[in-house]
This record gives structure tokens, sequence and C-alpha cells, in this order.
């Protein structure tokens, strides 16, 4: 995806040059306004590229993102699911040229859930419903109702019960896509 800035090249050869006892880099980001899980090449012009670090790209709740950028530089009237084609052209696009990139969700907003043991990062992207005719934007839906936090009298209290997956907070729902990093070597 074009040149890498000289601060980025040396961070890049920075992450490549610590020694596994130092761990695994994750890195997290955003306003790309889109949903990503990414390897972080040693060379990205290289086709025999290692992975130094891991990325994990969170998606914007409200701000627009690829799919209404694309829907915007098409003509008015053009049916949602041409949209959607449209748009995972361009994911298509993306992922072909660059392999790196495990995940990309240019369609959904929402955000992500980053859950960090001493064995593992997982990423788990919870995203608004795909775009349809009867609701083209569901950023806005008026039948969803706002759901208030519970004030807490004592403060925050250490929490005991299930740790990683959130499987059971069914106000959330379930991710639409999990990813787990691995270690790079």
């Amino acid at each position: 995806m074009g040149r890498v800035p000289v601060g980025q090249a040396e961070l890049i050869a920075h992450f490549a040059a610590q020694p596994i006892t130092h761990g695994d880099t994750v890195v997290l980001t955003g306003d790309i306004h889109s949903s990503w899980a990414n390897d972080i090449p040693s060379d990205h012009t290289s086709a025999t590229w290692t992975s130094v670090a891991v990325e994990f790209v969170c998606p914007s709740v409200t701000s627009d993102g690829f799919y209404e950028l694309v829907r915007a530089s098409l003509p008015a009237g053009t049916p949602t699911a041409v949209a959607l084609g449209a748009t995972q052209g361009v994911m298509g696009a993306v992922t072909g040229t660059n392999p790196w990139v495990k995940y990309l969700d240019g369609i959904g907003h929402g955000f992500t859930l980053i859950d960090v043991t001493p064995d593992r990062v997982q990423a788990d992207f919870f995203l608004t419903p795909v775009p349809t005719d009867a609701l083209p934007d569901p950023r806005v839906d008026a039948t969803v109702a706002p759901i208030y936090a519970r004030r807490f009298p004592d403060g925050v209290r250490k929490s005991s019960g299930q740790r990683g997956r959130r499987a059971g907070r069914s106000t959330v729902g379930q991710p639409v896509f999990a990813i787990t990093s691995a270690t790079r070597r």
C-alpha cells in the first residue's frame, strides 16, 4: 500500500529485532472507520515477509466508513445490494493486494472488545447489521432503545466470574468476528 514512512519503517525494524522472550507486539488503532485484523509485515515489498506484530483496527460507531463513501460515489437511487457489492469489491482489492490483512469489514459500524491474557490477545468485533433497502443505514434505527448504565454506589468492584469471550452478555450479542493473535515465530 505504497511507501512506508521512515518512522514507521524504524518502528517495524525495532519490533523485528526484539527477542521472542519479550513477547509479541500488538498494536491497537482506529481512525479509518472500519474493522481490520492484520499482521504487520517485516517487509511489505517482499513476497516472503514475516509478521513482526499484530494490529487490530477498531471500527467507527457513527463516522462514515467504506460503505458510506462508496455509496456516496454512486448515482442517487442505487440499490443497497449494488452499493454493498461495490464496497465488497473495494475490500477485496485491499485484501487481495495486501496478504497480511487477515480480516477487513468496511461495511459495519460498532466496537471492538479486546481481551488480553498472558497467553493471547483476542479482538471481538461487534458490528451493526448489514444495510438493506429497508434499513439502508443501520446506524440510524428508531427501534433500538438506549441502554443506560446502572449506578454502583460502592464504586467500581472487582469482577469475578467468566473471563474471555463475553458469551453471557445477551444485551451485546455475539461478535461477528473474533480473532486471536498468534505468536510470530
